[in-house]
This record gives structure tokens, sequence and C-alpha cells, in this order.
């Protein structure tokens, strides 16, 4: 704690070094929180972004913890402050992005030496986004394929929801120690090859759970497992890109699967939520 306390401080110290080498007295832009909307189909309103990018005169002035204050310098060029929302790729906290399917908000600011401006933004998918897949569970679900071909366990509707009334949930047993369910849809991998591709979902579960796709040329499936998630009692939101996966053997389909972990002997639930398929 100490060694982290000093690292802040002396960043600060550069900072304030930085902007009086300047001989100019910076503005301030304060974030101290974020909000998102999504429009009715757009599937639930569930995020986090838990920093933000903030540009000022068209550069990147850096990535910063919500909440924040950035001293930003008078513009030789515009007035206009844009905040992009920053995301966790993958459900790694060592690995934040711009996430690309977030509208940036810009705000004409006009510059005055020392004051402080509030910020608080409110995000939107961009307007290009395609939704290929929402699945929220209130009126039934497409998680159906039965790989592991077990009929009596599948994945239900009930009521412990994050949003809305319902989320799919399904047990590991003994009776039932491993499962495995795909998406009934097979996407099409034609035009992805210079776009984005993301999955998003909110989750908690008892076991570990895997996360991925199965890829297909011709009617030949292969297995690509992304991630595998540990067991967490909170619902978390995981924003997942899978276009590498897709695009590694050139497969000409795609489907989403699930499954608990081969050969544990962990027991529980498993819940989801919220699942979307983005790309442009």
């Amino acid at each position: 704690m100490r060694l982290l306390s000093l690292l802040f401080l002396c960043f600060i110290v550069n900072a304030c070094g930085f902007l009086e080498g300047t001989g100019e007295e910076p503005m301030f832009i304060e974030v101290n929180d974020v909000n998102f909307n999504i429009n009715p189909d757009q599937g639930a309103a569930t995020f986090d972004i838990q920093d933000v990018s903030v540009y000022s005169d068209g550069f990147n002035r850096g990535l910063f913890p919500v909440p924040t204050k950035v001293p930003v310098l008078e513009p030789a060029n515009s007035d206009e402050i844009l905040v992009r929302a920053v995301i966790r790729n993958n459900g790694q906290q060592n690995n934040p992005i711009e996430y690309p399917f977030y509208q940036g908000v810009r705000t004409d600011v006009p510059f005055q030496a020392g004051s402080t401006v509030n910020l608080n933004p409110t995000f939107n998918y961009r307007p290009e986004t395609k939704f290929l897949m929402v699945e929220d569970f209130e009126l039934g679900h497409n998680f159906r394929a039965n790989l592991d071909n077990e009929t009596e366990n599948s994945i239900e509707l009930v009521s412990d929801a994050l949003s809305g009334n319902f989320s799919g949930s399904i047990a590991v047993t003994d009776s039932f120690p491993f499962f495995e369910k795909a998406h009934f849809e097979l996407f099409e991998t034609t035009g992805l090859e210079a776009t984005q591709l993301f999955m998003e979902m909110d989750y908690k579960t008892d076991v570990e759970l895997r996360v991925g796709i199965i890829g297909y040329r011709g009617t030949v499936g292969k297995r690509v497992y992304k991630i595998i998630l540990v067991p967490t009692e909170d619902w978390t939101k995981l924003y997942l890109e899978i276009l590498p996966e897709v695009l590694s053997e050139q497969f000409e389909s795609y489907q989403i699967v699930f499954s608990s972990l081969p050969g544990s002997a962990s027991r529980g639930n498993v819940s989801i939520d919220n699942v979307k398929l983005l790309t442009f």
C-alpha cells in the first residue's frame, strides 16, 4: 500500500510539474459517474464501465478510473471534449480497451483556466451496431442445443434475474456433473474480416464456466473455448472478443457455446442473462 501511495504521489507531482512547465493554468474535467442507455430492441442496459478515455483538442489525454479529475490545457483548435467508455476486454482487469460499440460522448466546453467542469456522460450503442443475437430469457431462449446429449438437464428460466423477470439457469449436480449447451442459430462469418465481433453477457456461477464458439467448415464443427470463468456470487458483466477465434481456422459459420468444466468435482448453479452478439 505504501508503495502504491508513493507511486500515485509521484504521478501527481510529475503531472503537476509537466503542467507548470507549460506556464499555463489548466481547466479540469471532472467525471464522477457514467450511465448507459439503450433502445427498445437492444436488450437490457447492463454495463461495466470502470474507466474513461478523455480527449481534448483532438488528442487523447489518457485513461482514467471513474471518478476522476483530468487537467486539460487551453486548446489550439477546438473546445470539444470527447469521453470514450473503457471496458475490461475478455474479463481481464489488465486488458482495458475503448469498447468499440459504445458511442463516445462529445461536449463543447469553452476553456476557462482554473475552472472545473463536471461531465457525467451517458453512453449509447453506436448507431451502426448490428445485434446478431439478443437473449434476455424473458420469453424463452435458444440455448437448447444439447451437445451433452442430456435432455433432462437444460437451461431453464428462473426469477433470479439481473434485469427483467427471468434469467437462464442450469445446475451441476451428482446426477448431471457436466453440461454443454449451444445456441441453436449458426452465424455466418462472411464479411467479418474487417470488423469487430464481441459477445456480452451477465453471469454468476458456483462452478467454473467455459464460454466459446463451435466453428464450422461445412458440417464439421470444432470447439474453441475462449475463457474459463471462475465462480462468483455476484452478477458480473463480461465483454468477450471472439473475432480471433472465429477467424482463426477460416470457419464458415459458428455458434455460441457454454459448458461446465469436464471432470470437475464442483457442484452448484450457473446463471446467465442478457447475452448479446454484436458486430458492425
